[in-house]
């Protein structure tokens, strides 16, 4: 596990994303797997592809933070995967867009919820709707 310096942490890993998006909110650690920077290439295409802005509103999460707010510690987020939403309106239509451009990218984990959608690399596909 990595932590860049925290003057880092603002500086962007792809054009519209920063370190600090990825990391998680306990201890500002990330994971940085084989498929990290394949997973922040495909979401700046996921981002091309879409008529309107995204937010990562959760990346890479701790086992101490994935206890502390009662997660699955199965939870792709422990090893790394992305929750994200429109940055403005977050209407039901642009979530469904968002998952749809997801599944259309190659994301093989892709979960629709009422208010984001996991986005994950995991080694056989799984797609369901909350």
């Amino acid at each position: 596990m990595a932590t860049p310096q925290k003057n880092k942490l603002s500086e962007y890993v792809s054009t519209h994303f920063k370190w600090s998006d990825f990391t998680c909110p306990c201890c500002e650690r990330i994971k940085i797997i084989p498929a990290f920077f394949t997973h922040v290439r495909m979401l700046e295409e996921l981002q091309d592809i879409l008529t309107f802005p995204i937010e990562i509103i959760t990346g890479y999460t701790c086992m101490n933070y994935s206890l502390e707010t009662k997660q699955n510690l199965t939870t792709w987020h422990t090893l790394f995967a992305t929750d994200v939403r429109p940055k403005q309106e977050c209407t039901g239509m642009k979530l469904s867009t968002i998952y749809m451009g997801a599944i259309e990218i190659g994301f093989t984990g892709v979960g629709l919820y009422d208010d984001h959608v996991h986005i994950d690399l995991r080694p056989e596909p799984l797609k369901w709707k909350v």
